[in-house]
């Protein structure tokens, strides 16, 4: 019978009378693969971070040793993959528990997962941490998860600790004074603001019960059940009060009214704040302007702009906006064809760009001369900003300012050229083109046809533009479409005729299909 396979490692069991001679080689591997299953250890380099579609793959193979058997993996990479990684065991039925480190560069974390893809099953391995997962082969809903959750330790000996990302930088002994602790989180956290010793704060506190101050002690009421101030008997048994025409402080004469101190009747300021008042030189009328104060004088200039150089934050809205030389702005605009052409409004410096950018230059109204601040020195457009096209009703300098410098003739057109004698066969189309610029005149000819031939010259009569020196001046030479020159030469030869026309020939030339011409000339 066949060999079958362990389910989770892979291991070959040998069918019954089956690999007579070679078992043992099969055997031999067996222990290789229990031993990788048991402590091998592998670093693997991912050359890619996959995705949760297409990840790097961790197989577990029957019979053969493979990455996923091994006990401890160690993932890494030959320089930041860019993104998460993802790593699936195969096969997803296959139940482990393995080592994996996350050696990933780049802070890249490291998604496990077994079965089809899904983020309730995986299990997400953060940079530069090592954990020991357990894998359920649970088939396609296999799940991925992490060991030592909900671990339960009798005894732990660590030398750092980290909760939650934060390291604990308590001693073991600072943490122990929590042992036995009976006050709740409610009542630990009445320390918090508390700035020095609490027993040592309470040690300088008086007692409500006949307390005994020293230095002077300040009173917001006093209540005295017996005695005299100022000569005048107050009290008795009981709280009683007392009527004082004229009151002093420090030899000073305390002139406000009892209505006007009962003012500060409600005042929530603080002794501190109240103590403000000793050496005030503000008048009544001084101190009146807080007549209406709803909050914090000081908070509120605190929080408004100075006239000199101010600088505001957030949107500043204004009704209108009068500059230094007495224009009034009112709004801003972004108005890209400045259709409002408004006098009070400002525009941006995008609207300005996209304006000069869409906008023709009018030169209509121009009467002078248009010249640059510079000789030679200035450029009109540039590589990336070109004009179209350019008008002239006269010529331009090229290259110097003499008359040998003028151009003030470029031209594109077709002539008619007519054949006179010589060529034999069935002439299609003739096609003449021509370029002049100034005075050198650029022609080209393309005859097409059947069977064309010339015996010994063919003649052609006209050209686009009067020869400057009839006689004498030959045009370039002609190619031929599908034949060679049969005999003599390739040359055109001009001269003028008696009735004063120009005739060019040449030939002779065997059988073919196309005959082209080109030349240049100088033209009066």
């Amino acid at each position: 019978m066949p060999s079958t396979y362990t389910t989770n490692l892979g291991i070959e069991k040998i069918g019954t009378g089956d690999q007579a001679g070679t078992w043992g080689a099969t055997t031999n591997t067996n222990f290789d693969l229990i031993d990788q299953g048991i402590n091998g250890i592998v670093q693997i380099t991912l050359a890619s971070a996959g995705s949760s579609g297409s990840p790097t793959a961790l197989p577990i193979t029957d019979g053969t040793v493979s990455n996923g058997r091994n006990k401890f993996i160690e993932f890494v990479d030959g320089g930041d993959l860019g993104a998460t990684a993802y790593v699936q065991l195969t096969p997803n039925d296959a139940e482990k528990i393995v080592f994996i480190r996350n050696s990933l560069s780049g802070g890249r974390s490291l998604i496990i997962f077994q079965g089809t893809y899904n983020a309730s099953n995986d299990f997400e391995v953060a940079n530069g941490k090592d954990v020991v997962l357990k894998f359920d082969g649970g088939g396609a809903g296999a799940t991925v998860t992490q060991v030592f959750d909900d671990l339960l330790v009798t005894g732990l000996s660590v030398t750092s600790l980290t909760l939650g990302g934060t390291a604990v930088t308590s001693t073991a002994a600072e943490l122990n004074v929590l042992d036995g602790i009976t006050a709740t989180t409610a009542e630990l956290n009445y320390t918090d603001g508390v700035t020095s010793n609490i027993q040592t704060q309470l040690n300088a506190k008086a007692p409500l019960a006949s307390p005994t101050f020293t230095g002077t002690a300040t009173f917001t009421s006093v209540d005295i059940n017996g005695g005299n101030i100022d000569g005048t008997a107050i009290g008795s048994s009981s709280a009683s009060t007392g009527n004082f025409s004229t009151l002093s402080i420090s030899g000073s004469a305390i002139t406000a009214t009892a209505a006007e101190l009962n003012k500060m009747d409600g005042v929530t300021a603080t002794t501190a704040e109240i103590n403000k008042l000793d050496g005030l030189t503000a008048t009544t009328a001084e101190l009146n302007y807080t007549d209406g104060v709803t909050s914090n004088i000081q908070t509120q200039l605190n929080a408004k702009a100075p006239i000199a150089s101010p600088t505001f934050t957030g949107t500043s809205t204004v009704p209108s906006l009068v500059l230094g030389s007495g224009s009034t702005v009112t709004s801003i605009k972004d108005e890209d064809n400045m259709a409002s052409n408004s006098n009070t409004a400002l525009a941006t410096q995008q609207s300005i760009k996209a304006y000069v950018d869409n906008s023709a230059v009018d030169l209509t109204a121009v009467t002078t001369d248009i010249d640059p601040n510079t000789d030679n020195a200035n450029d009109l457009g540039s590589s990336t900003k070109r004009w179209q096209d350019l008008y002239l009703s006269g010529g331009m300098y090229l290259g110097g300012t003499t008359s040998a410098n003028f151009l003030d003739d470029y031209e594109e057109g077709t002539w008619s050229p007519t054949l006179l004698v010589g060529m034999t066969g069935t002439i299609s189309t003739i096609t003449a083109t021509y370029t002049k610029v100034g005075r050198q005149v650029s022609v080209r000819l393309v005859v097409d046809g059947t069977s064309l031939a010339v015996a010994s010259s063919a003649v052609f009569r006209s050209l686009p533009f009067a020869i400057y020196m009839p006689g004498g001046v030959g045009l370039e030479f002609f190619a031929v479409s599908g034949n060679a020159w049969s005999s003599g030469t390739n040359q055109w030869a001009i001269g003028a005729s008696l009735t004063g026309s120009i005739d060019f020939n040449f030939g002779p030339l065997t059988s073919c299909t196309k005959v082209y011409g080109s030349g240049t000339y100088e033209t009066t």
